[in-house]
């Protein structure tokens, strides 16, 4: 099924960034496919599940959560989605042009535009009202990955992540906030406003497996 991208092991908190011990292993499942009550039915024997919150009622999440599965809503944090319905001023300038991503054929959003931040809190918004666990930060690794040569701007988004970030944590204290990949911005930035950073490791070649360190 094309719409289950990782079904793997989840190490929470191996060791911990500030000392923590070791936790039990957990299964989970990254999902980005829409609701159904098959769908349902198959994430309810895990005990975390990051969906993708277009295409989710919130009866279908609080189903996951009555069964015991934690859900994270996924938030596209660095790229331009056709979802956030964003005007071309919104990417993210770098000697005058855009920065792209290839892989997913896309560019990288500036978060210190004002329309970017609305569109990625209107998304957490959602995902509170729906009930999840917590926020699945992707494409925070991009700030590392892609701005390297321009240290000024690299430094700015982070500090706009950040900005960001703690508004979201006042406004929804009982959210859990998880970041994937962007060690460096973690270490420079977002130490504090999330508390599990997230990457993925190819053990073999046909099976990924996806790690976490808790921030506390």
């Amino acid at each position: 099924m094309a719409k289950w991208l990782l079904v793997g092991t989840l190490l929470l908190a191996l060791c911990g960034l500030t000392g923590g011990e070791r936790m039990p292993e957990q299964t989970f499942t990254i999902y980005y496919g829409a609701a159904s009550d098959a769908v349902v039915d198959q994430l309810s024997d895990r005990a975390l599940a990051i969906i993708e919150p277009n295409g989710w009622q919130a009866a279908q999440v609080q189903a996951l959560e009555d069964r015991g599965t934690q859900t994270f809503g996924y938030v596209n944090v660095m790229e331009q989605e056709p979802a956030y319905d964003l005007p071309a001023e919104s990417a993210l300038q770098v000697n005058g042009k855009q920065v792209p991503i290839p892989k997913w054929d896309t560019y990288m959003l500036d978060l210190r535009r004002s329309e970017v931040q609305a569109a990625l809190s209107a998304k957490v918004a959602r995902i509170a009202a729906s009930g999840y666990t917590g926020v699945f930060l992707d494409t925070v690794g991009d700030i590392d990955d892609y701005l390297t040569e321009a240290p000024r701007v690299q430094t700015a988004q982070r500090q706009a992540l950040t900005d960001w970030l703690t508004r979201m944590h006042a406004a929804y204290p009982d959210l859990k906030w998880w970041q994937n990949r962007g060690f460096e911005t973690y270490t420079a930035a977002t130490e504090g406003v999330v508390s599990m950073v997230l990457w993925r490791i190819s053990m073999r070649r046909r099976w990924p497996m996806t790690v976490g360190v808790s921030a506390g």
